[in-house]
């Protein structure tokens, strides 16, 4: 009667409660010849029109039974977004949760790294990369450029970062240093061209950056690893011209020094861009037709664009807190400004669209604002806070009742 006599840790036998995977059988058996079977049910007291074992009060079409999706049943929404997706009460596909893309690039080649000294001379060929005063030419500026990304047009950015390898343990300080990106649809590598660095466009937006002092040769961790890029490149992936072969370019200055690897002195050790990215999707494009008021500023229909916000000089807003977070119609926003004055806020849908842009107030220390009366559908969106001197971006979730 043993169904593996040839396994002492094979136990089963015919007549075993077992599953055969079907979930429209019941009272599941091993049977004679050792296989799982049961048999259809048939739902006592509820019934089973087209007869497939799925019983009326949970089969999503009780007319067809080439249908059996139930409740809870796995699913694919369609959206790129999103994984782990269920049949929902309504049997429609949803619940599942934001799965953004990561992609990383490492500068592949010689002129894709390079620095620009006052005098404009740029040094594609160097070893390493001084951020950004160089012993011997002074202060400097750096130009990196990253292909093979891949990043789809109108793609909303998440987070992106530059991660650095160590080349000297030697620090100036202070050292502040901003980052833009470069406003092309597809950077072309640097040349030594006077000034070909300095003299290409910049974005909107930058970010700033006070690395801590590097201590060791070598070291690639968080130390070497820049604040969050996103909105320099989201800037650079809503271009028109933009396409997911396009190469990425930022520009660096500012003052003091750590010094990097180069491509030319550590192939390894080059910068690395990685960002991650949502798909832009068709479904989650708000409506374009309506202005709603939310306390002394609007939602508008148009599209703003980064211009809105001011580019970045040094760190000015801490990390912000987004509360309730999924929300309905209100949000508290929570954050640390070092300056009192004006912050402006910008709101953006997964199609990258702005679906809220407005101006408040603020003071030096802790600050909470409270957005009101909030029509937005129920979707992921990414809120921007911008001063004159940095934008910080934050990830929130709409869910209606």
């Amino acid at each position: 009667m043993d169904c593996d006599d040839n396994d002492p840790n094979a136990t089963t036998q015919p007549g075993d409660a077992c599953d055969d995977g079907n979930p429209a059988t019941i009272n599941d058996m091993v049977d004679a010849n050792c296989g799982c079977a049961g048999t259809l049910n048939s739902c006592p007291g509820i019934g089973d029109n087209d007869g497939d074992g799925i019983c009326a009060d949970v089969d999503c079409d009780d007319n067809n039974p080439n249908i059996t999706t139930q409740q809870g049943d796995a699913c694919d929404d369609g959206n790129p977004n999103t994984v782990g997706e269920t049949i929902q009460g309504d049997c429609s596909c949803g619940g599942g949760n934001s799965a953004p893309t990561q992609t990383c690039a490492m500068v592949s080649e010689s002129s894709d790294d390079a620095e620009e000294e006052l005098t404009g001379s740029v040094d594609a060929n160097s070893s390493d990369l001084e951020l950004m005063n160089d012993p011997r030419n002074g202060q400097q500026v750096v130009g990196l450029r990253f292909t093979g990304l891949n990043i789809p047009p109108g793609a909303v950015i998440t987070s992106a970062y530059v991660q650095f390898s160590v080349d000297e343990a030697v620090n100036d300080n202070p050292c502040n240093l901003a980052i833009y990106g470069q406003a092309s649809d597809n950077a072309a590598t640097f040349t030594e061209t006077d000034f070909d660095i300095s003299s290409r466009p910049r974005t909107n937006a930058s970010v700033s950056w006070s690395p801590p002092e590097w201590l060791a040769v070598g070291a690639a961790g968080a130390e070497q690893q820049t604040p969050d890029l996103s909105p320099a490149i989201q800037e650079i992936v809503n271009r028109s011209g933009y396409t997911a072969n396009s190469a990425i370019a930022l520009i660096l200055e500012g003052t003091g020094r750590r010094t990097a690897e180069a491509i030319d002195g550590s192939p390894n050790g080059a910068p690395e861009l990685c960002v991650e990215y949502l798909y832009a999707s068709m479904d989650n494009r708000p409506a374009s037709s309506a202005t709603t008021a939310v306390e002394d500023f609007e939602i508008p229909s148009y599209h703003a664009t980064e211009e809105q916000l001011a580019p970045a000089e040094s760190e000015a807003i801490g990390p912000i807190r987004i509360h309730p977070n999924p929300a309905s119609s209100q949000l508290f926003i929570s954050f640390t400004s070092m300056q009192e004055g004006e912050v402006q806020i910008l709101a953006r849908g997964l199609s990258g669209k702005v679906v809220l842009s407005g101006k408040r107030e603020v003071n030096k220390g802790e600050n909470t604002l409270i957005l009101e009366a909030l029509s937005l559908p129920s979707g992921i969106y990414f809120l921007q806070l911008g001063t004159e001197r940095s934008v910080g971006t934050v990830k929130f979730v709409i869910q209606k009742d």
